[in-house]
């Protein structure tokens, strides 16, 4: 039996698909969805929703360790939409097309 272990992905939709190529089983561990790029604010859900300089914030306290900034910045940017779930929802659909 030939199993396939793949994770990491962020958002690589074609590797992923072609991950189980020749497999028997596929075993994905998980970081499907590129949320943020700590090396390009332009990219992941955050740079294209919420804008590069709001990603690149995000990445800098994050990367501090300023968690109770990190969340307050978090929830003051994310409420500008009436749904943010629905708006990360349809983000992640999108990174699939």
């Amino acid at each position: 039996m030939r199993v396939h272990v793949v994770s990491d992905v962020h958002g690589n939709a074609k590797a992923l698909a072609k991950a189980g190529e020749g497999a028997d089983a596929l075993v994905v561990l998980g970081d499907l969805v590129e949320f943020i790029d700590y090396a390009d604010p332009t990219r992941g859900i955050l740079g294209s929703v919420l804008g590069p300089a709001v990603s690149a914030r995000f990445g800098r306290l994050r990367l501090a360790g300023r968690p109770g900034e990190l969340a307050a910045f978090s929830q003051e940017m994310w409420s500008r939409f009436p749904d943010p779930s629905a708006v990360v929802a349809e983000a992640v659909r999108e990174q699939y097309l």
